[in-house]
């Protein structure tokens, strides 16, 4: 027994010399000096992600420190602001967040309700983020590579200033903060065994993160493991007369921290692993469960309220009002306001922690007391060689303990599991020396050196949008050009002459002279008059001068999306935009879009989409559009049907924010630079508004619904559209551009599903007729709703384009228009029972295929089966922009004249 307890203490004494050792080596050597900070992580370190893609946060959120809503679900600051400023950097930019951002020392693509797994499931059912891990860090792969590409390529300085230099991405800290709500939405979802079982894939696929980052060359990460999230005070508001044991005795669900420790178990070993895999990294794994924890046991004693009390929101009897929102109870309505001294409290709104308690807890891990190994933050990038390794644990046994950490302390390491540990390191030890490493890095995508504009056609249209004012006596009183009006005059005066001597000398001969030139002078004098000027092209009256617009707004789906769902989820491959860009640039198309031939033919330079923050410029607009994006909620995933969850409700969100942020810029940012790349807040008014959505509502009618109820389904969609123009309205916009759905039973990829179609099935240019009846149905409907607007919305000039027939008549007479067969594809391989989209691999009939581009883009109308060439919209918007098929037929240019 007195020999037991001698190797015992040895091996504690040990323990203790091995940690101190470590920690005097640690503290010994200089500071890491990073030059940036990329946080992966959810509403614990978003500082705006969320908030700018899906809405606002509310007020009383940031009022302790940034005395506004700042994107941080807290009264102030995070723990990533923490890390921040004690590493003496600027706080966090978002990466989704475009306005007024800098991403000098680094980027934030956390985004609140983020998970490591994808949920498969809209923000609008459960508030699952769709940017789970593994988009975070595609995002980050955007960002790194188009970093580089503009300091490769762009010379201005405003641009490089806001971003960090391509070399210091393998100096950054990386740091992770996520987790908290793969658990919670299991709870939501499974019984404890289910979820326990799916931990293992949780972790996998977190080490798959890290892993990834490695190999684009990150080496310091900062991995804070996840919280007690059963004594989050929410988890415990619709709990009714819990039975003994339910909770622990500081008012925590006892299962669902019991959960979290058994997340963190696993995470804390796939590190350890990570050490091992990645032999060039420092990974240092930071228990903020045991600090968090630590902080709700001893709350009084560091000078915060009982830990179950909310600061923010009204949470009494079985009445729930949350933070920042505003409900009717009982006739009176309550208001969710915050409490008179924050500081206090350890819990802000019942979910998120408070400023205080997230610097208490940042002061506590940043020393290193809570990491493994036990380094300080700033010391993070440091790795030394490891001569064995301590598989001891403070409160481990022999035995295994039959009682809980939080209660005895007893380590659930016991000495078995070290035992199983080691076995598992040497293990893991042998094989690598056996193996060898992996080369990292052969994989990695090369950037185009090509130029990203073509500015000598921008310069051109500059100029002729300066031409104004035309000479007084240029246009008659009804708005004709006077000087060619007379050359016809003279003509015909001389020809009707001609035929009087003809006829005199033909005298056998009928010559009538008919005088066109009077007839049709009358009807364009007099057309209103004669009830016919909608087939007027363009106003003959005192309205003749262009309109010159200061932005265009634009609202949409891929049709019209310059970037916007590229930034946001996954790059757009090549070969798309090789016909005129040259490389990907966010468009679903060979090149141009027709919202860029609508930007070319104003004069203005093509929009940047919202979502987009990476060198772009939003001076003449920006485009708020996303590929998949759809009027209605939509209430699937994006992972699961390519639905955008960015739908037409949410782009008037962005818009607003947009606005009103620039506005705050103005008024109080001093820094020129930053207004510089933004609109004048009284442009808003003076631009034009453009929309071209309801497609992938048809679209996703005809994958989920019978005809019969996907006819039923029209009223609804065109209501939340003609609601969406009334919300543009009402924040200044005058004049919108509103564009009908096309043709989608035309559309390739569907044509090419059609087997053995029955008589009536196809009409008679080969399009599926009873999908082109429904969106006829719904723009007949979108019409009709418009007519009544123009009379609701008395200051605006609403414009509906028929861009259906356009697209019909191009389809149904391609040939004759200098186009292929009007159903090619030219990008991609599409059969029954196959899909190569374009830019990927595939098997079709059993070889291996890439859908690569057509040789000839320019003879083709479908770039890829879905969306249109850069010809074919060419030749769209040269049909569209000069009135002839709007209503009232007005051209764009003069779009804004009543």
């Amino acid at each position: 027994m007195e020999c037991a307890r001698t190797v015992f203490f040895t091996l504690v004494l040990s323990l203790a010399w091995v940690r101190g050792a470590e920690e005097a080596w640690i503290h010994a050597a200089p500071p890491c000096d990073f030059p940036a900070t990329y946080n992966f992580g959810d509403s614990n370190s978003d500082t705006g992600g969320a908030s700018a893609t899906f809405g606002p946060i509310p007020p009383p959120y940031g009022q302790s420190f940034f005395r506004r809503p700042a994107g941080r679900a807290s009264d102030g600051r995070l723990i990533i602001d923490f890390i921040a400023e004690h590493l003496g950097m600027p706080h966090l930019s978002s990466y989704l967040d475009s306005i007024g951002a800098n991403y000098r020392h680094g980027a934030n693509f956390a985004s609140g309700g983020s998970t490591i797994r994808r949920q498969n499931e809209s923000i609008f059912e459960n508030g699952s983020s769709p940017f789970s891990l593994d988009i975070q860090i595609a995002q980050f792969d955007q960002f790194k590579e188009r970093t580089s590409e503009l300091y490769r390529q762009d010379k201005n300085s405003y641009d490089m200033s806001k971003l960090p230099r391509p070399r210091e991405f393998s100096r950054a800290l990386y740091t992770f903060d996520i987790g908290q709500n793969d658990l919670a939405t299991g709870f939501g979802k499974l019984i404890s065994v289910q979820l326990k079982a799916a931990i293992p894939d949780i972790v996998n696929q977190f080490a798959m993160a890290v892993t990834h980052l490695y190999q684009r060359g990150a080496r310091a990460f900062w991995i804070h493991n996840t919280g007690p999230i059963g004594c989050l005070p929410a988890a415990a508001f619709y709990i009714q007369n819990p039975k003994p044991g339910f909770l622990d005795k500081y008012g925590c669900i006892r299962a669902q921290n019991k959960m979290a420790i058994e997340f963190n178990r696993q995470l804390k070993t796939r590190v350890t692993k990570l050490r091992q895999e990645l032999p060039h990294a420092a990974l240092v794994y930071v228990d903020t469960y045991t600090a968090k924890y630590h902080l709700i046991r001893k709350a009084k004693y560091y000078g915060f309220m009982d830990p179950t009390k909310i600061c923010c929101g009204h949470h009494e009897k079985n009445i729930n009002v949350w933070c920042g929102q505003r409900s009717i109870i009982n006739n009176t309505e309550i208001f969710g306001g915050s409490c008179s001294s924050p500081s206090t409290y350890i819990s802000w709104d019942g979910v998120y922690y408070s400023q205080a308690a997230n610097h208490w807890i940042a002061d506590n891990i940043l020393n290193g007391s809570f990491s493994d190994p036990p380094k300080p933050i700033d010391h993070a990038c440091l790795k030394h060689k490891i001569h064995g390794a301590n598989f001891a644990t403070s409160g481990a046994t022999i035995m295994r303990p039959n009682e809980t950490w939080f209660e005895t302390w007893a380590s659930p390491f016991n000495l078995e599991i070290q035992v199983e540990q080691y076995i598992q390191f040497k293990h893991r030890t042998a094989y690598l020396y056996n193996q060898g490493q992996n080369n990292v890095g052969a994989g990695v995508r090369k950037s185009s050196l090509e130029l990203q504009q073509a500015a000598i056609p921008k310069i051109v249209n500059q100029f002729i949008a300066q031409v104004r004012d035309p000479l007084p006596a240029y246009f008659d009183e009804h708005g004709c050009i006077k000087n060619q009006n007379d050359v016809a005059i003279g003509l015909n005066k001389k020809l009707e002459d001609k035929i009087i001597k003809l006829s005199i000398k033909l005298s056998e001969a009928a010559i009538i002279y008919v005088d066109m030139y009077s007839v049709k002078h009358e009807l364009i004098s007099k057309a209103k008059n004669l009830v016919l000027s909608k087939y007027i092209i363009a106003n003959a009256d005192e309205n003749t001068i262009d309109c010159h617009y200061p932005a265009i707004y634009n609202f949409g789906d891929s049709n019209s999306d310059t970037g916007g769902i590229s930034a946001a989820f996954y790059p757009a491959g090549s070969p798309s935009g090789e016909t005129y860009f040259h490389r990907p640039a966010g468009r679903a198309s060979d090149g141009r879009l027709i919202i860029d031939f609508i930007a070319d033919h104003l004069g203005l330079p093509y929009l940047s989409a919202y979502l987009d923050s990476i060198g772009t410029n939003f001076s003449h607009g920006a485009n708020f559009a996303t590929g998949g994006a759809t009027t209605m909620r939509p209430n699937e995933s994006w992972f699961e049907t390519g639905v955008s969850p960015f739908n037409l409700e949410i782009q008037v969100e962005h818009y607003t924010q947009f606005k009103e942020r620039t506005a705050y810029i103005y008024n109080q940012d001093k820094e020129l630079s930053k207004r510089s790349r933004l609109p004048k807040p009284d442009d808003f008014s003076k631009a034009l508004f453009t929309l071209d959505i309801g497609q992938n509502d048809v679209a996703a009618g005809i994958r989920k619904l019978s005809f019969e109820l996907q006819q039923a389904a029209i009223p609804k969609i065109a209501s939340q559209f003609i609601a969406q123009v009334r919300n543009l309205y009402q924040r200044g916009a005058r004049t919108i551009w509103i564009h009908n759905t096309g043709p989608i039973g035309c559309l390739p990829v569907t044509i090419v599903k059609v087997q053995d179609p029955v008589p009536g099935d196809l009409d008679e240019h080969g399009c599926v007729k009873n999908q082109n009846d429904i969106a006829i149905g719904l723009n007949k409907q979108l019409k009709d709703e418009i007519i009544k607007l123009r009379i609701e919305l008395s200051e605006a000039v609403i414009i509906y384009v028929d861009m259906y027939s356009v697209k019909y008549e191009l389809i149904s007479n391609a040939k004759n228009q200098g186009f292929e067969d009007s159903f090619k594809i030219c990008c991609g391989y599409h059969g029954i029972g196959y899909d190569v989209w374009c830019g990927n691999k595939g098997t079709v009939n059993g070889s291996e295929v890439y859908a690569g581009s057509c040789s000839n883009p320019s003879t083709v109308i479908s770039w890829d089966g879905v969306h249109y060439s850069e010809a074919a919209n060419h030749w769209i918007a040269n049909r569209i922009v000069n009135g002839s098929l709007s209503d009232p037929p007005i051209s764009i240019k003069r779009a804004c004249h009543k």
